[in-house]
């Protein structure tokens, strides 16, 4: 894969987790049951914001499930994380429901899912083996000092409001709270239980399901000990982690909404995945996705070419990953429509009337500013041309007609 150019204030979405990609198209970071007796399911397994599955499309499949008139809600949690802003976009909405909530962690609620395991009023339940991380959002930029100093105040605020939430959850003290996502803190359930990310010790996990295995391969101080609890991935429902019975054996899972035989069914339909290069795979769709993006952030950074004072708007813009060349364009005639003041001050934006004879009103505005008759104009292009190839242009570029 050939390296990408830097573009001037080009933004990496600001993320609680790892950059990559081990999974096949039409795959969904979550699940909604609705129960019997007003109970829902939730489950919220893998990277969040994968696969371009949106936390708007995650609230539009509660409500129309009804999560939101449940009267109780289990949240499953198997996650490391994912992309910072619908990871906030999850958070508010689920903190919004009046049901009694209980939240699982079914193997690892790292980054950003152990910010939604922090939900106000729930009850945390976390088996001794499974884990929880914190630590603090990343991502990056490429432009200038500006755009650095101004992504890493956008950084810093998204921490903030990340430290509100665990602060509410957790009683414990700011700068506390600092020191352990410097330090990217992971916790098993009594060391969870012990500072108050969770409530309720539960017996422990005998495996869980296999995530997004690069990214848990790049957390710098991640423990052996979770490598160890994840089988790998299985395509069907059956594959969640299950606690440990009495016996040893694992409990059935099947859904007040299932048929007897839809496990066993479920499991001759699953694909044989023993010849498939699960790593070739991986760096394939995510060169795929890393090409599309690049080509993204292109069309909208066109969007703005003229309008460099926009240059706050652009950048949350490129940020947003969802965001395309269209919203981006009715974003930006929003601000204008609105008077927004551009952030480099007045008179950073020249606008030309579009009466088809921008070329040759430009060059007389240099011609005259040349002359001394008239100011120059700083966006003009024609400012620096010399007479003799101004002259050259084509005739039908100064407006003129065949009649």
């Amino acid at each position: 894969m050939q390296p990408q150019t830097p573009r001037r204030g080009t933004m990496i979405n600001p993320r609680a987790s790892l950059a990559g990609v081990d999974a096949v198209n039409g795959q969904c970071w979550y699940e909604i049951r609705a129960l019997a007796a007003g109970r829902v399911e939730v489950y919220i397994y893998d990277v969040i914001g994968a696969w371009g599955v949106s936390a708007q499309r995650f609230a539009s499949d509660c409500r129309e499930v009804g999560v939101f008139e449940a009267a109780a809600i289990d949240l499953h949690i198997h996650s490391p994380g994912g992309d910072v802003m619908d990871g906030f976009a999850i958070y508010n909405t689920l903190a919004r429901l009046t049901a009694k909530v209980d939240i699982w962690i079914d193997g690892v609620a790292a980054s950003m899912a152990s910010m939604i395991a922090c939900l106000p009023g729930a009850t945390v339940h976390m088996p001794e083996n499974a884990w929880m991380m914190i630590h603090k959002p990343w991502g990056g930029v490429a432009g200038d000092s500006d755009d650095m100093r101004e992504y890493a105040d956008w950084l810093d605020r998204n921490e903030s409001l990340m430290l509100n939430a665990y602060m509410q959850k957790t009683g414990l003290s700011q700068e506390a709270l600092e020191a352990m996502l410097k330090a990217e803190t992971w916790m098993n359930g009594a060391e969870a239980l012990a500072n108050g990310f969770a409530d309720v010790l539960e017996p422990e996990l005998q495996a869980a399901a296999c995530i997004n295995e690069n990214k848990l391969k790049d957390f710098g101080n991640m423990p052996q000990e979770i490598k160890n609890l994840f089988t790998p991935r299985a395509h069907t429902a059956q594959n969640r982690p299950q606690p440990k019975g009495e016996n040893g054996t694992e409990p059935s899972i099947q859904g007040e909404h299932q048929n007897p035989g839809q496990a066993s069914q479920q499991q001759a339909q699953q694909p044989l995945m023993g010849n498939i290069d699960i790593s070739a795979l991986a760096a394939q769709l995510q060169q795929n996705m890393q090409q599309a993006n690049a080509q993204r952030v292109a069309d909208v950074s066109a969007v703005f070419e003229q309008f460099p004072a926009f240059a706050s708007l652009k950048a949350e813009c490129i940020a947003d990953m969802s965001c395309n060349a269209e919203q981006a364009r009715s974003k930006l005639l929003s601000a204008l429509a609105a008077g927004t003041t551009p952030s480099a001050g007045p008179g950073a934006v020249h606008l030309h009337a579009g009466n088809g004879n921008i070329v040759g009103d430009s060059v007389r505005a240099a011609v005259m500013s040349r002359a001394g008759y008239a100011e120059a104009q700083a966006d003009n292009p024609y400012n620096g041309y010399p007479v003799h190839c101004v002259s050259g242009l084509p005739v039908e570029w100064y407006g003129a007609r065949d009649h």
